[in-house]
Order: structure tokens, then C-alpha cells, then sequence
């Protein structure tokens, strides 16, 4: 009887630990599956404020090439965007080295988990 608490013991605990870990990890999602892609429909001058502009942004796709030049999309949380539009409490950087290109999205003064991608 001993014998079979000593073997039985560590065997629980390995297989409590495992079915923790698998269900743990369950519920981690993908980043891309809560976010909105936004794109960029502002004026074709990419000026600093253009690309900072809130409504030159909304959800109708564009076409994106590799680069890193001008601004072209943004995948966000759906949580600051509403309808087609950032929610209003969204501010937009752009770098301040190369003005059309956007650097950050930040909403109520804090950066967000957010992928970037511009164009050529």
C-alpha cells in the first residue's frame, strides 16, 4: 500500500500539472483574432497631420505593398474602433523623421498592442 502512494502520488500531481497547462493555454488567443485591420484614405500627400488624422482611417481595404515609406494599414483592437472608425478617445504619431509613415497608435494616452505596416 505503500508502494502504490509513493508511485500514485507524483503521477497525480504530473498529470494535475498538464491538465492545467493544456487548459491554461486554451484560452491565450491569436492577436489578429480580436483585432481590425484600419487603412489609410487620407490625402495622397502623406503629410504628419494627414497620417495622424483619425478619420483618414477606417476599414475599407487598400492595397499594401512592403515598405517602409508612407502609411497604408493597421491591425488594432477592436476595442477602439467603432463601426468603420477609431473610437474618439484614439490619437495617431507618425514619425518624425519620415512624416508618412505611422509610428504609433496610443488611445487615451497609452500605446496599443498594434502591427503596422506601410507602403512604398
Amino acid at each position: 500500500m505503500k508502494k502504490i502512494k509513493e508511485i500514485a502520488m507524483p503521477s497525480l500531481a504530473i498529470i494535475l500539472a498538464v491538465i492545467l497547462a493544456i487548459g491554461t493555454s486554451a484560452f491565450k488567443s491569436e492577436k489578429s483574432f480580436f483585432a481590425t485591420t484600419m487603412y489609410y484614405h487620407g490625402p495622397a500627400t502623406y503629410s504628419q497631420g494627414d497620417v495622424q488624422n483619425p478619420s483618414n482611417w477606417n476599414t475599407t481595404s487598400t492595397p499594401c505593398q512592403q515598405g517602409n515609406v508612407k502609411a497604408c494599414q493597421v491591425a488594432v483592437p477592436n476595442a477602439i474602433v467603432s463601426g468603420s472608425s477609431f473610437i474618439s478617445t484614439v490619437s495617431l504619431q507618425a514619425s518624425a523623421t519620415t512624416p508618412s509613415v505611422l509610428q504609433d497608435v496610443k488611445n487615451s494616452g497609452s500605446s496599443v498592442d498594434n502591427t503596422i505596416k506601410n507602403r512604398n
